[in-house]
C-alpha cells in the first residue's frame, strides 16, 4: 500500500497542474445566473503575461582614481649587542 502512494501523489500533481489547460464548462447555464466557478473566480486559466525586461539606458561608474595610503615603516633602532664578546 505504502508504494502506491507516491503514484497518486504525482497523479495528483499532475492532475492539478493541468487543471487550468482543460477547464472548460457551457458559457450559458440554463438558470441565467453567472456561472462562477472557483476555476474561473481566481483567474488561474487566464494567461500570465510575462514582466519586460528592459536594459538600462545609462551605466554609471565612479572609478576611485586615489592612490593607496602608504604607511611608513618606523626605523630600526641600533643598540649594541647583548652578547659576549668573540675571542
Amino acid at each position: 500500500m505504502l508504494r502506491r502512494i507516491p503514484l497518486f501523489v504525482l497523479a495528483l500533481a499532475l492532475w492539478f497542474g493541468a487543471e487550468p489547460l482543460v477547464h472548460s464548462h457551457p458559457l450559458s447555464t440554463s438558470s441565467g445566473s453567472p456561472n462562477v466557478c472557483a476555476m474561473c473566480a481566481t483567474g488561474v486559466d487566464r494567461p500570465i503575461a510575462a514582466p519586460a525586461v528592459v536594459a538600462p539606458l545609462r551605466v554609471v561608474d565612479y572609478v576611485d582614481d586615489a592612490p593607496a595610503v602608504a604607511v611608513d615603516t618606523t626605523p630600526a633602532i641600533l643598540l649594541a649587542s647583548r652578547a659576549p664578546p668573540a675571542a
